[in-house]
């Protein structure tokens, strides 16, 4: 009896094909070098072009598809190419938030977007939210601007109504901040779970995604932890 064939497409594992049905779906184009094929007495799972075509007996359960799949590999078996999530330092990304006043921190969810939306997951990044982060933390620099003018203002004219401006203009700043601060945060989540459906679920990493971490660190963290996914260091903890 022909050998009988399981594939996986880097989404969910199919099968069993007969030898004949699997050179029909590489004809049609459904199979290629990036798709992954067992068969019985093979040690492991292999790339379909490197895959033996012999005589087999029953098809038993194939063992689990490999659990130590680095980032690169991971991507490249979904059809994403290699290493698109950007790998930044975490220090640079802290430094390059306080030179920026905190506009950097909306921009690195825009220079990573199409690469997290890439990932398999049914949540994707909105552009629009973090536009608008960087307007508002834009602004808030301006506001910090103008309530200092405004507080030496009342320093060298003593006039309280300078004094009350300059307030009111950092009570607006603190509502802005806060309000784009707790949307950022929720986003910091959102690719959390793009990131975890991704690696965790689809690619059977055992990847902990820290919730307490990111409501500290957020972006920081996050980052930290692509870095080890990109270097091939699934980290199991924080």
């Amino acid at each position: 009896m022909s050998r009988q064939w399981f594939i996986h497409d880097g989404t969910a594992q199919k099968g069993p094909f007969s030898e004949s049905t699997v050179f029909e779906m590489s004809a049609n184009g459904l199979i290629g070098e990036r798709t992954q094929v067992w068969a019985e007495g093979m040690a492991q799972w292999i790339p379909f072009l490197e895959s033996p075509f012999a005589q087999g007996a029953s098809v038993p359960r194939p063992p689990p598809v490999p659990q130590s799949l680095t980032f690169r590999q991971a991507t490249t078996m979904a059809g994403v190419p290699a290493a698109t999530v950007k790998r930044t330092p975490v220090i640079l990304i802290i430094l390059f938030t306080v030179i920026t006043a905190g506009i950097y921190y909306p921009a690195w969810f825009l220079t990573r977007r199409h690469a997290i939306n890439a990932l398999q997951s049914k949540e994707k990044l909105g552009a629009g939210v973090f536009i608008f982060g960087i307007v508002v933390f834009s602004l808030s620099l301006l506001l910090m601007m103008a309530s200092g003018v405004f507080e030496g203002l009342y320093e060298a004219l003593h006039d309280a109504e300078y004094l009350a401006i300059s307030k009111g203009i950092e009570a607006i700043d603190k509502i802005l901040s806060a309000v784009i601060g707790i949307t950022l945060l929720v986003q910091c989540y959102k690719v959390r779970r793009i990131l975890r459906e991704h690696f965790n679920t689809h690619f059977g990493h055992n990847v902990y995604w820290s919730g307490v971490m990111i409501f500290f660190f957020q972006i920081y963290y996050l980052q930290y932890k692509v870095n080890r996914l990109e270097y091939g260091k699934a980290s199991t903890t924080a």
